[in-house]
């Protein structure tokens, strides 16, 4: 005959179900921004993030190739051909926030079609706005 023990003990079942000190940082997948191979430390099972899985981020100071670009924070599609970066030429982008924006590049083409952009947006779950 087993005795019951009563409500479980909250910290007992944390280290239950704490992962083991691998000395290897902890990570969310709401945080993975790289592809890679990741094992989950509890289950043990690895999971592959395959190249192309995530969007490169910049921001506008870092743009160093043509291509369309959308803000995470309003969704704004900017497209920036090649003569928009030019060295030494005149900006012929200006953008001043207090925000800090961050831009996910969804082509490396500046004149990918409106669907397109849209579609690629949805697949990375980003809201679009244009």
């Amino acid at each position: 005959m087993t005795i019951p023990r009563g409500p479980p003990d909250p910290q007992e079942q944390a280290r239950d179900t704490a992962a083991p000190d691998t000395g290897l940082p902890e990570v969310s997948w709401e945080d993975i921004r790289e592809p890679g191979a990741y094992v989950d430390l509890r289950t043990g099972d690895l999971y592959r993030i395959p190249q192309g899985a995530f969007l490169p981020e910049v921001s506008w100071e870092d743009i160093r190739e043509p291509g369309a670009y959308v803000d995470l924070r309003t969704g704004d599609l900017y497209r920036i051909p090649q003569e928009a970066l030019i060295r030494g030429a005149s900006p012929l982008i200006r953008k001043q926030s207090l925000a800090g924006d961050r831009l996910a590049q969804v082509s490396r083409n500046p004149f990918v079609t409106t669907f397109e952009a849209r579609m690629l947006c949805a697949e990375h779950n980003i809201t679009p706005n244009f």
